[in-house]
């Protein structure tokens, strides 16, 4: 058996190097492909910053997916939440942003998981459902605002350090610690993912069911919350939109998810929720440079993408995946 054991992280470790070295190889071949753009310190501080916003939103996946739900409003509660977190930020500086930001995200998700739990709806229809609602709401907040004289919110220089290098990443590797302890380490992480694993088993377990759904909506909140102060951070101004268009917002988020869930037998899927929106983004970014336009194959690419890394993620399911 020791044997045995011994073997298996023999050649589990030869798999790993020969990834890495795959990889670097990769890499190098794209670097010269791109007339050397792709590896300077400036394009990859690019890619990271642009990876900030997907990130926070992949890690709420990560705990929506492990409750068993499928929510796609993520988009329209962070353009909503970005919203109110500028007012905020305008009126008390980082303390109103962050509280803007956050206590949006908790509640708007809460909301969410209050919904699919008591209705009993399938949770990707009352998430669309969800996503028109807020998409009215940060539209008719936009037009009162013009209404009223007042330009969209817009948050002043002064308050955007959050989305820009180096504090982003300071509040991205916050935001990973956080989501590594909640989803690996405590009580409440071990009963979200037994609740989406087989919610009979769970009730049989003793774990208070109710409960432990809108805690998870909360948590994944947290992570809405940080993504919609990360985004309004970055881009001073998130313009509401509306027919469904922020959907476009989760599907890089949801490509990294699936590629973090393939990957999660040798990468905690947390970690891969960080790794798949880097290489997503890295992917876009390389696109951009060879003079693909955006709008066009980019998102043809993000599709296959979605595809494969969702068959991949799935590939031991015997029925399809809902």
């Amino acid at each position: 058996m020791e044997k045995l054991q011994t073997k298996q992280q023999s050649t589990s470790q030869t798999s790993t190097i020969i990834g890495i070295v795959i990889l670097i190889v990769l890499l190098a071949a794209l670097h010269f492909i791109t007339g050397g753009k792709l590896l300077t310190p400036s394009n990859i501080k690019t890619i990271l910053v642009n990876a900030s916003t997907p990130t926070f939103i992949a890690l709420a996946f990560v705990f929506l997916q492990a409750s068993g739900f499928t929510d796609l409003s993520l988009g329209a509660a962070i353009i909503l939440g970005a919203n109110v977190a500028g007012t905020f930020g305008n009126m008390m500086g980082y303390p109103g942003l962050l509280l803007g930001g956050l206590v949006s995200g908790i509640i708007l998700m809460t909301i969410n998981f209050c919904v699919f739990q008591f209705t009993k709806i399938p949770s990707w229809i009352a998430g669309l459902g969800m996503t028109m609602i807020y998409e009215a709401i940060a539209f008719f907040y936009s037009q009162q605002r013009l209404n009223a004289g007042l330009r969209v919110v817009n948050l002043e220089s002064e308050y955007r350090s959050l989305g820009q290098a180096p504090l982003v990443f300071v509040v991205m590797a916050i935001g990973l610690v956080l989501a590594y302890f909640i989803y690996n380490r405590t009580t409440v992480g071990l009963n979200i993912r037994a609740v989406g694993g087989n919610q009979s088993v769970a009730r049989v377990m003793g774990i208070p069911m109710t409960k432990t759904v809108i805690l998870s909506g909360a948590i994944a909140g947290i992570f809405v919350g940080l993504a919609s102060v990360v985004k309004i951070s970055f881009a001073a101004s998130v313009p509401a939109v509306s027919g469904l268009a922020s959907l476009s917002g989760t599907f890089q988020p949801l490509a990294a998810v699936l590629m973090a869930s393939a990957l999660s037998k040798r990468i905690n899927i947390t970690i891969g929720a960080l790794i798949g929106t880097v290489f997503i983004m890295t992917v876009f970014n390389i696109l951009t440079l060879l003079g693909v336009p955006s709008g066009t194959w980019q998102e043809v690419c993000l599709g296959i993408s979605v595809v494969v890394f969702g068959i991949v993620a799935n590939r031991r399911n015997a029925e399809v995946v809902k």
